[in-house]
């Protein structure tokens, strides 16, 4: 009897109608499976999307980061003509 019970506990049949009427607080162990399962896909949802949203950020900035590399570089390839120019000159 104790491995039916156990077989019923692993099962978990929901209980009545009736049950859950007296007492509507009342969860079934899948209730809670079932509440967890999806707390856990929720929660892993908004882990990845906050990931993203750092990706994004991170990528921005590096964005930023390799124009102000370019805007830097032109400068210098800019000066180096000028004193190219002026080198020739003289």
């Amino acid at each position: 009897q104790q491995a039916k019970q156990k077989k019923k506990l692993i099962n978990n049949i929901p209980p009545s109608q009736s049950q859950k009427e007296t007492n509507p607080l009342s969860m079934t162990l899948n209730d809670i499976i079932l509440f967890l399962r999806n707390y856990k896909e929720t929660n892993e949802l908004t882990n990845l999307q906050n990931q993203i949203k750092n990706l994004e950020t991170e990528n921005q900035f590096l964005q930023q980061r390799i124009t102000m590399y370019e805007e830097e570089y032109l400068m210098l390839i800019n000066h180096i003509d000028k004193t190219r120019n002026l080198i020739v000159i003289d």
